[in-house]
């Protein structure tokens, strides 16, 4: 993008924070090699580093949208450390070759006893999800990235988004109803 061929990453940060969310998309065309190595290195399976790659790029942008970043050390550090962290927490997940709960009650079954077809539809079943936050307010999405792909408790986010602990379940709940009401409207679009 020409009108950030010579911003760096301080100023492409203080752009986002300042509310152009195509700073972020900068940041993202920028990095996005290192980062997908970072991934790749742990993973090493392109399809699966894929999938962790697009669920960095939430996770650091809910912590940049949250202002959760101190710029004591540079950005790409801190995302590499991101994008590795969540690598390893995948891998560790498969070798141990258990059943996860994926968001909104949908069973992922991880690894070991896993076939084609489930990996498939999972895969399906996460990116119809990604597209569906983009309906949802902000908070609320925010509320949900932060439960769903962080693993937060309510706490822990009610701490992060400076709200209450009550605040933070409604906003999940408010959430929740949103995303069931855009599936009921347009199944076809979605699954």
């Amino acid at each position: 993008m020409k009108a950030y061929k010579h911003a760096d990453d301080r100023e492409l940060l203080r752009r986002f924070w300042g509310g152009e969310s195509s700073a972020f998309d900068e940041l993202v065309r920028k990095h996005r090699v290192r980062l997908m190595e970072a991934v790749m290195r742990v993973i090493r399976d392109r399809d699966a580093a894929q999938d962790v790659y697009q669920d960095v790029l939430i996770r650091i942008h809910a912590l940049l949208s949250a202002q959760n970043y101190r710029e004591e050390g540079k950005f790409l550090p801190w995302a590499t450390r991101i994008a590795r962290n969540m690598a390893v927490d995948v891998l560790r997940k498969r070798r141990r070759g258990r059943v996860e709960r994926a968001p909104l009650g949908i069973e992922d079954v991880v690894a070991g006893g896993e076939l084609p077809d489930q990996h498939i539809v999972c895969n399906e079943i996460h990116r119809d999800l990604r597209k569906l936050l983009n309906f949802l307010p902000k908070n609320q999405r925010e509320v949900i990235v932060l439960r769903v792909y962080n693993r937060m408790t309510f706490k822990e986010i009610a701490e992060f988004t400076d709200c209450s602990i009550n605040t933070a379940l409604g906003r999940m709940r408010y959430a929740v109803e949103n995303l069931r009401k855009q599936v009921k409207r347009f199944p076809a679009v979605y699954f």
